[in-house]
């Protein structure tokens, strides 16, 4: 979700969900007064739960992200993104899941995100990843952590691997070849730096 999470604009009465930041939890707030000065938009709330009930602050709209009686729908996704991220991965096994990818997965079966979770593998074509793997998606659903977004599994980081090495187990030649042609390029580069 993006900061303008909804077209409707807040009015002074109206409960809303406030996050501090994308990944903080909703909070509800009431709306005390609206002031735009130009480009500016600012909200001055009042927190209606918790520690901070009671507490009045002047915040950018960006922070108030759906009425609050849309609060559950908008919380979903976010947690569900959440849990993806409890399976990260390193830096060399996210390189060595791009490279899988781009060899073996065309984008329209499966492709990695780049932004709520880097390296998670959202699923197009449920079958052909079924082909692609020598597994059936409900095989994989049942032993690699998922979540379910727009209708398209979503894999974690971490299960994203398993899934990288079943292609490679069903399709080994494309890797062991440009593993070949990186190592000799890496050997021309070398000899080619020895020699100067």
């Amino acid at each position: 979700m993006n900061i303008d999470d909804t077209d409707e604009d807040p009015c002074v009465g109206q409960e809303w969900a406030y996050r501090l930041t994308a990944g903080s939890p909703s909070k509800r707030v009431s709306v005390l007064a609206v002031e735009r000065t130009g480009r500016k938009f600012r909200v001055q709330i009042r927190f209606l739960d918790g520690p901070a009930s009671g507490k009045e602050e002047n915040v950018p709209r960006s922070r108030l992200r759906v009425p609050w009686e849309e609060v559950a729908a908008f919380d979903a996704p976010m947690a569900a993104w959440k849990r993806l991220e409890a399976e990260p991965i390193d830096r060399t096994e996210s390189s060595a899941l791009w490279t899988v990818l781009e060899l073996l997965v065309p984008d329209q079966v499966a492709e990695l995100f780049l932004t709520s979770v880097d390296d998670a593998l959202v699923v197009h074509d449920q079958a052909q990843l079924e082909v692609l793997t020598g597994e059936p998606m409900s095989s994989l659903k049942e032993s690699l952590s998922w979540e379910e977004f727009e209708g398209k599994p979503c894999f974690t980081p971490l299960a994203s691997i398993t899934i990288a090495q079943m292609v490679c187990r069903q399709n080994p030649e494309p890797v062991v070849d440009w593993i070949l042609t990186e190592e000799a390029t890496a050997l021309r580069s070398q000899n080619a730096a020895v020699n100067d």
